[in-house]
């Protein structure tokens, strides 16, 4: 009542909140069913999306650049039917002015599945072809983390780093001190030779070894007020 009174929370959030039985049903999921632990999560939720203005954000909400960047979307199938979210992590520029911006884009493309789809999981594949010490962003990385540990109850069902080049073993070793025991074992790195027992071949990009010849171009929807 407090944070309501507080104005700590967007209406659209609360709305759902109080009209939405899968979206509060997903947080009782992940708490396994501890309503005190459910409600503090749900909170701490609110308060993070009014932080982020996430309820007001549009594709127009980012400039046309962020968007023709291609460094995550929606692509494909694992083989157990679930959503892959692409990210390219060659693309992703670690830059303290823009971390911001990435941040909302980030929260932006999960809550498109998440709002849709609540109680649905996804599959993240981060792409580490190409990718050096410049694109690794800690705090980024640990935003992305808290994301499906904390805002998105039941939204991850598995994580793939894809090919990690090992001058960034000693990043992610800091990252992974900040996991739990249950979210380490989410987290699986593959090379191409292991990646088609999670993916199958269509569902895989060419430098995967896969058959899928997709290459990303952005096109703003009709409805966005972006300039074609």
């Amino acid at each position: 009542t407090d944070s309501i009174e507080k104005g700590l929370y967007d209406p659209c959030d609360l709305e759902r909140v109080q009209t939405e039985n899968a979206y509060v049903h997903s947080f009782l999921q992940h708490t396994r069913g501890n309503q005190e632990k459910a409600v503090a999560m749900i909170d701490s939720s609110l308060r993070w999306r009014k932080e982020l203005e996430l309820s007001s954000l549009t594709e127009s909400s980012f400039p046309r650049e962020v968007h023709e960047i291609g460094a995550m979307f929606y692509r494909n199938e694992d083989r157990n039917g679930r959503k892959i979210l692409y990210f390219r992590v060659s693309k992703s520029k670690k830059d303290p002015d823009k971390l911001l911006t990435v941040k909302k884009y980030v929260a932006w493309w999960l809550d498109k599945h998440f709002l849709k789809h609540p109680g649905v999981k996804i599959v993240p594949l981060f792409d580490m072809t190409d990718a050096g010490i410049g694109n690794m962003d800690i705090e980024l990385i640990k935003f992305q983390i808290a994301c499906f540990a904390s805002y998105y109850p039941g939204l991850l069902d598995y994580m793939l780093i894809y090919e990690m080049p090992w001058v960034l073993n000693a990043i992610w070793k800091l990252i992974r001190n900040v996991l739990s025991a249950e979210q380490q074992k989410a987290v699986l790195f593959v090379k191409k030779a292991e990646i088609q027992q999670y993916v199958a071949p269509d569902h895989l990009f060419v430098h995967m070894g896969g058959t899928d010849t997709y290459t990303y171009t952005y096109m703003p929807s009709e409805d966005s007020g972006i300039e074609l």
